[in-house]
């Protein structure tokens, strides 16, 4: 990722389960444990989790965009594959 500074974010999920039954004890989806390393070569890792606690099994989809902040070009000298 060509950026200085990159930031993953949730901006879609779909959580569902096919029981009838409606006592949802807990629900949501969060991003946690993320890191960016743009000197490697713009390494970006995160950790997605997403919770439907009914006491049955949950399907789960999810999209993740990620914010790339400061651009990066060539003429700094941050090219993720420039040999030295």
């Amino acid at each position: 990722m060509p950026y200085k500074y990159a930031i993953p974010m949730l901006t879609g999920w779909d959580l569902s389960h096919s029981c009838d039954d409606d006592k949802v004890e807990e629900v949501g989806a969060w991003i946690s444990d993320w890191s960016y390393d743009p000197n490697n070569p713009g390494k970006l890792r995160y950790k997605l989790s997403s919770a439907l606690r009914t006491g049955n099994a949950f399907s789960t989809r999810h999209k993740v965009t990620i914010l790339g902040l400061r651009p990066v070009t060539l003429r700094e000298g941050a090219s993720p594959r420039a040999k030295d």
